[in-house]
């Protein structure tokens, strides 16, 4: 006795080999996907990717707990504009900006100094 299939088609409940083709391609497709991302030479975007969202991170961790212009609670937000110069330098005046102030901006200070200086 035949019994009708799901796909409409009608006749017995033999497998469709394009519908199994399919499958088959989309499963290849599927797992050759997870293998193109897990290469070594993806290794150094990843860790790009990484460096660049771990210090979004520690920028609003560090705006949201210390910055004296953002209020979190209702309480704080309640109090308006407040004038604390003093606070405000605290945070704007920390220790990075005080170790380069006086720093030149080069990035490879004795070969710039080798390539300009006459001697």
């Amino acid at each position: 006795m035949a019994v009708p299939n799901d796909f409409g088609r009608g006749g017995t409940m033999e497998p469709d080999p394009s519908v199994d083709l399919l499958r088959c391609q989309f499963h290849i497709e599927h797992t050759m996907a997870g293998n193109r991302w897990i290469r070594p030479e993806v290794f150094p975007l990843f860790a790009a990717v990484g460096v660049a969202v771990g210090i979004c991170g520690m920028q609003l961790v560090r705006n949201i707990c210390i910055n004296p212009e953002v209020r979190v609670t209702k309480q704080n937000r309640a109090a308006g504009v407040l004038e604390n110069y003093a606070e405000g330098e605290k945070y704007s005046e920390h220790f990075l900006r005080k170790y380069v102030r006086n720093k030149t901006p080069e990035i490879m200070p004795k070969i710039n100094s080798f390539f300009t200086d006459p001697q």
